[in-house]
């Protein structure tokens, strides 16, 4: 949420580019403080309160990089990418979403290796759950921090590969580098068309304010309620517990993985 709120102002203070940048660089530090939360301020593996919320900020850095993500990346494919294939590549990326979602079990599983899943024992008196000592302990002190830190791999490589990509024409437009704007429509569409672009882009670059309800009621009820039933559906339930209500009773440290995978899978399937 908080990435996404921010969104528009940076996209329009800094760029779709470079706040593609932010969300990879905070991707990335999530990552290595999500592996490493006790860095130079804590005891490594002391759990305590100071260790909860040093990893919980770090957890927030990336939900800001992903709210951040979700918002620009539509947006600079929209104004980077010819007008015949801009939908084609808008549902790329929402495919791209979901498919790393599903890549990142088998990701886990490989780091899992031959490890065992700790045993979870419910304690008659206080009710509290805690971890059995006779339980296969690498992933309680370890694998988690391995899971976590793996992110920072597709993070550095996005943040890499976008240093590789121009701005776009409608930013460079509104800051007036007009020049730029065609040469990059130009190697995009070629010169006859970059010129129509260009003059369209420049025509509706202009921000205008208007009423809340200038389109009517019936569209902001619409818009809002797309975002209201995406969530009320429950499919992040059923991505999050999948391998909670899936699961065996007692599963090994390979069989985990499968449910999740298997919601994944379908999610990934047209």
């Amino acid at each position: 949420m908080i990435g996404g709120s921010i969104s528009g102002f940076l996209a329009s203070r800094l760029g779709r580019r470079n706040s593609l940048r932010l969300a990879s660089v905070l991707f990335f530090l999530s990552a290595l403080g999500s592996y490493h939360p006790e860095f130079l301020f804590f005891d490594y593996g002391k759990a305590d309160w100071n260790f909860l919320i040093a990893f919980n900020l770090y957890r927030i850095l990336g939900g800001i990089g992903v709210g951040l993500a979700s918002a620009v990346c539509p947006m600079y494919i929209a104004e980077i990418a010819p007008s015949h294939i801009r939908g084609t590549l808008v549902s790329c990326n929402q495919f791209a979403i979901i498919f790393g979602m599903l890549v990142v079990y088998f990701v886990n599983y490989m780091i899992m290796g031959d490890h065992q899943n700790p045993i979870l024992i419910k304690d008659a008196t206080t009710g509290f759950v805690c971890v059995s000592p006779e339980s296969d302990m690498w992933s309680v002190y370890n694998g988690w921090r391995y899971m976590f830190g793996s992110e920072a791999f597709p993070a550095a490589i996005f943040g890499l590969l976008l240093f590789c990509v121009p701005k776009t024409p409608r930013y460079l437009v509104m800051c007036g580098e007009e020049d730029r704007a065609f040469v990059i429509l130009k190697k995009i569409n070629g010169h006859t068309i970059a010129g129509k672009v260009l003059e369209e882009i420049k025509q509706t670059s202009k921000e205008k304010t208007e009423k809340l309800f200038t389109y009517g009621v019936t569209v902001i009820v619409i818009g809002i309620m797309l975002s209201v039933f995406q969530q009320a559906i429950g499919i992040n339930a059923v991505l999050y517990f999948a391998h909670v209500s899936l699961k065996a009773p007692e599963p090994k440290a390979e069989e985990w993985c499968k449910p999740s995978s298997w919601v994944s899978s379908i999610s990934c399937s047209p």
